[in-house]
């Protein structure tokens, strides 16, 4: 099932099974994300997911494939560490 194209560096690929996977993974963090929106504010939501935008484009732009993807490590494991607070704080 096919929901979003949110992975078009996978798409133009042509790299389906990223794109699968890519997928799953957004429509996850989708819900996650508004498990715990409530608790945060949306403007600085904004502002970190800008920023994270524009520096992976920015690492991309500079044809540095690795940076890029330490970049997106850190992302990902920013996210993670959100979430991981939230769902213990009970």
């Amino acid at each position: 099932m096919r929901v979003h194209n949110t992975t078009p560096v996978f798409s133009a690929a042509n790299c389906g099974i990223m794109q699968e996977i890519s997928e799953l993974l957004y429509r996850q963090t989708l819900r996650a994300w508004h498990l715990t929106f409530d608790e945060s504010d949306a403007m600085s939501e904004v502002e970190m997911e800008t920023k994270e935008i524009e520096e992976t484009i920015a690492s991309l732009a500079k044809r540095k494939p690795e940076a890029a993807q330490q970049l997106r490590r850190e992302i990902i494991m920013a996210w993670v560490d959100r979430l991981h607070k939230y769902f213990t704080r009970y």
